[in-house]
């Protein structure tokens, strides 16, 4: 069952969405070593390595580092940053072997999840302690300068109360360097935590969670510093952060037509930055409810965030004033509506949410109508708006993009700072999505699924050019030619997905992605009287891979992912093929050996050109292996 669409638990042959699910057994088979490595294999959503350890991931276009219009969570606990709208994948790690599933809805989500979830929502759900009692231990080595070390146990406690602790720790290496000799793009992460899941009664649940993450990315880094001449200073320092989460949830289960949850936690980050240092705090509240009568079955809730944020300015990047606290209150419903008996259901919800940083409430609403004219077949169609609210940067920062030595600007002009400029009159980015779907099972051994969709956004966010003017640092006069940021274009984007899974015999398996998406964007604004930058989906228009699952032997199976990406025009990115292959060896059945080659049909290639105010330094990904052994006692 998928529980992403709906906050409940359904069948996927019974959800009008397009919904992929990243199964256990996928990553075992494939050992994926991350999150964003195992995303590759929706199609929809847009991965690109931008070096060793930072990524870009996104849903139906619109990438970039911290691409900002899907809504990632870990168990319920949203990671999406409020700092920069986005998530940093380079610190968001978990043990993949405890990862139950991964739920990824390629489309808006909003009327349920709220502000973000715009493009798609993937849910990281890892597994019931009482699944994983006992021991293991994992050490893993690869010529991408990989080590590798997960410790793992899980216990009861008392007789349906159980317990798991973990930790883990990974050191990844550097890639291949563009324009530099040492890219110094490495980096190291520790990370641990519990989860502790319990029978309170025959129908009460309680599950807590607590992680953990301590980590540092290697990093060249020329952070303007001063109006003299060279203006930039050099840092070696990298990006460290640490970061803390506890979560609780508790449900109530009255029968088998109504259930009650409600769910807290808190989670702290902090990040060390030669341009920035920041603090986060975040706490989050959040009931639902879930009854069905004879023909609906409703679905409600509220919800609450704090959000504290802490901000060390220097004279690359400032938030003025700092800001705080911001906060989000949120009410939801939506209603399944049987029109007919097995074959016609009618989903309608509606998601009211104010948030501070969008400065009004916004209305989310969605409408769904699912047809099932066989017993193996779906046919669905939907429509709905939802929002992205600005980041706290977008609203207040002041940040240093390019200084300009005397006379740049002609004969006798002062040095010249271009500063962008957040803005707190900007207003949310709104889409309205519209979908539709078939999905169907003809055999046991094939199943398919497919979509389109047309989405069109209003007022995205972008920066023109304003009119320059005279300004003192520290005495000293400059030209500072003001960047504000603010809504300055509309965009209209269109494709679909596709999904095969074919079983031809017991011992082989066969699945194939792949994804279209085409874009175009209108100025609608211009701010200061100049043209605002061209915004661009920064994604391929076409993907497609093919996933060949091979069991050899009993004990013995071998996995291949060929995949082909689309050129990426507006950064000069080439179109790549490349082979991922996975071999593993089950030697006795408590000792499992996976050894891996990935990227295997080039030395290197480039994948993505960061484009973001804190960017990342481009490297190409090259050519390795690596080998991982699992002990389980």
């Amino acid at each position: 069952s998928v529980v992403s669409v709906a906050k409940k638990p359904e069948r996927l042959s019974e959800i009008p969405a397009a919904v992929h699910v990243i199964t256990a057994d996928d990553i075992k088979r494939m050992g994926f070593p991350n999150i964003p490595e195992a995303l590759r294999m929706v199609p929809g959503v847009n991965v690109a390595r931008i070096n060793a350890i930072s990524y870009a991931v996104s849903i139906r276009g619109w990438n970039g580092r911290f691409a900002g219009k899907i809504l990632v969570m870990i168990d319920g606990r949203s990671i999406y940053s409020p700092i920069f709208s986005g998530v940093f994948w380079e610190f968001t790690d978990v043990v993949m072997e405890d990862i139950d599933r991964i739920e990824v809805v390629c489309g808006p989500g909003g009327a349920i999840w709220g502000a973000n979830a715009v493009n798609g929502v993937i849910n990281i759900i890892t597994k019931n302690s009482g699944r994983t009692l006992g021991g293991s231990v994992t050490a893993g080595v690869g010529d991408f300068h990989e080590r590798l070390g997960v410790l793992r146990y899980g216990t009861s406690w008392t007789g349906s109360n159980y317990v798991r602790a973990y930790a883990k720790i990974k050191q990844l290496g550097e890639a291949t360097p563009i324009g530099i000799e040492d890219i110094q793009d490495g980096g190291w992460m520790a990370l641990g935590g519990f989860r502790s899941d319990m029978a309170i009664s025959e129908t009460q649940e309680l599950s807590l969670h607590g992680h953990f993450v301590k980590g540092k990315v290697d990093q060249t880094d020329l952070i303007y510093t001063q109006i003299d001449p060279p203006f930039v200073g050099t840092y070696n320092e990298g990006i460290t952060n640490n970061s803390y989460s506890l979560l609780g949830k508790w449900s109530q289960i009255f029968s088998e037509d109504s259930d009650i949850s409600c769910q807290a936690y808190w989670d702290k980050q902090i990040i060390e930055y030669p341009g920035i240092d920041l603090e986060i705090d975040n706490f989050d509240i959040e009931f639902n409810h879930r009854f069905r009568t004879e023909k609906h079955e409703i679905v409600w809730g509220s919800g609450y965030r704090l959000i504290e944020s802490k901000f060390g300015n220097t004279f690359s990047m400032a938030v003025s004033p700092n800001p705080g606290q911001d906060w989000i209150l949120n009410a939801f419903f939506q209603d399944k509506i049987n029109l007919i008996h097995s074959k016609f259901d009618l989903v309608a919800g509606l998601k009211v949410e104010y948030a501070t940083l969008a400065g009004k409430a916004e209305l989310q609403p969605n409408l769904r109508l699912l047809w099932k004219p066989t017993g193996n077949q779906t046919l669905w169609w939907s429509i709905a708006r939802s929002s992205r609210s600005p980041s706290i940067t977008e609203r207040g920062s002041q940040v240093t993009t390019h200084m300009l030595p005397e006379g740049s600007l002609g004969p006798d002009t002062p040095v010249a700072r271009l500063v962008y400029k957040g803005s707190k009159d900007g207003k949310s980015e709104s889409t309205v999505t519209s979908e539709i779907g078939y999905r169907t099972m003809p055999a046991s051994f094939l199943a398919m699924d497919a979509n389109l969709f047309y989405a069109k956004t209003d007022g995205l966010w972008g920066a023109s050019q304003g009119d320059p003017e005279i300004a003192f640092f520290e005495g000293q006069p400059y030209l500072l030619i003001p960047l504000p940021g603010g809504n300055t274009h509309d965009s209209d984007s269109w494709g679909g997905e596709m999904a095969v899974d074919f079983t031809p015999a017991s011992w082989w398996r066969l699945r194939t992605g792949w994804s279209y998406i085409r874009w175009s964007t209108d100025l609608i604004s211009d701010l200061d009287g100049s043209e605002a930058q061209l915004i661009s989906s920064n994604s391929p228009q076409n993907q497609f891979h093919l996933w060949s699952s091979f069991d050899v032997l009993e004990n013995l199976g071998l996995d291949a992912i060929w995949r082909y990406v689309d050129p990426i025009e507006t950064m000069s990115v080439s179109a790549y093929n490349e082979l991922d292959l996975q071999l593993n060896w089950q030697v006795k059945s408590d000792l499992k050996l996976s050894i891996s080659g990935n990227n295997l049909l080039n030395e290197n290639h480039l994948e993505f050109r960061s484009t973001e105010v804190v960017s990342s330094q481009i490297a190409r990904i090259p050519r390795h292996w690596r080998a991982n052994l699992r002990w389980e006692f």
